[in-house]
């Protein structure tokens, strides 16, 4: 080797240089955290789907979503029942203290245990510029669809249990803001006495 070439090399390190490190493990992390993503453990993502609704950072379910929560409530029939926190019927969905639903769509989790409970009971003082609409009641096997035409109670029959299921309850028609006093409308489910009247 002639001393030029011999100084020609020996200026390059074997090893890679500090930025090029950074870029593959910066890669590599990526890529770990989508494996990751998608290997997460189903009730994990059903849990924190729950709090996402209870908070109102989800306003409604995307159809995978209504897949996961209906998949794991019948896979494990104790889930329905510890989402609610022991009770056998209730609203997951955004409300604000007093009951009044805080998005367009409410979820509510139905348990095999609340055949007592037949009935969903609306306040409806919704905005006059929303009014009127259409509003679609759907359970695992069911549909129910509703025109509201004024402000007032409304009362719709639950036909009985069957399984643990989900009910949405979606107002239709208009772009509804995320907002309880435009959307105006305020919650319960009818049970008999042994059963909480205010889920």
């Amino acid at each position: 080797m002639t001393p030029l070439a011999a100084s020609a090399t020996s200026g390059r390190s074997p090893w890679p240089t500090l930025g090029f490190v950074c870029l593959v493990a910066s890669i590599g992390l990526t890529l770990a955290f989508f494996v990751w993503g998608f290997r997460r453990p189903e009730l994990d993502r059903v849990w924190t789907l729950h709090h996402r609704l209870k908070i109102g950072e989800v306003t409604q379910l995307a159809p995978a979503d209504e897949q996961l929560l209906a998949r794991n409530m019948r896979k494990y029939p104790e889930l329905a029942s510890a989402l609610l926190g022991g009770r056998t019927i209730g609203v997951i969905s955004a409300r604000n203290w007093q009951g009044w639903l805080q998005v367009p769509q409410a979820t509510i989790i139905r348990t095999q245990e609340s055949t007592a409970c037949t009935k969903l009971q609306l306040g409806v003082h919704t905005e006059p510029g929303l009014m009127p609409f259409p509003l679609n009641v759907q359970g695992a096997n069911w549909t129910e669809r509703v025109h509201v035409t004024a402000a007032g109670p409304l009362a719709i029959q639950l036909p009985p249990v069957t399984e643990n299921e989900l009910i949405l309850v979606r107002f239709e028609g208009h772009k509804f803001p995320k907002d309880a006093s435009r959307i105006g409308v305020k919650l319960d489910v009818v049970c008999e006495p042994s059963e909480v009247t205010r889920p």
